[in-house]
């Protein structure tokens, strides 16, 4: 039983429970569907703390061809990826298997 614990331990500090979220979300969406969800609310969410903060947004065609490169590379093909794989595997396997730097000393082997 440890062994149980500890994975369910790995699997809450590196924050598996959006792996379970997308294994939900995939009972009713294709992954495109889920990652342009995920994309869309993302966009939302950070539009409107930018405009509470009172700041506007960036302007300029070259700086939006750039966020929108790093936005493919970064956030739409890990976030596909992920869903396409979460259709065969369990999320908390797919938690476990994807690796969080933001956690390393509390989930990190002790040697």
């Amino acid at each position: 039983m440890p062994e149980v614990s500890s994975a369910w331990a790995r699997l809450l500090c590196s924050g598996g429970a959006g792996f379970l979220w997308i294994k939900i979300a995939l009972r009713g969406f294709s992954p495109t569907q889920v990652t342009l969800i995920r994309l869309v609310l993302g966009a939302l969410v950070l539009t409107v703390v930018v405009y509470a903060q009172g700041r506007r947004l960036p302007r300029g065609w070259k700086l939006w061809g750039h966020l929108t490169v790093a936005a493919l590379l970064a956030n739409a093909a890990p976030y596909l990826l992920f869903a396409i794989g979460e259709r065969s595997i369990s999320s908390s396997a797919q938690a476990l298997s994807t690796p969080r730097h933001r956690c390393g000393r509390c989930c990190s082997p002790k040697s």
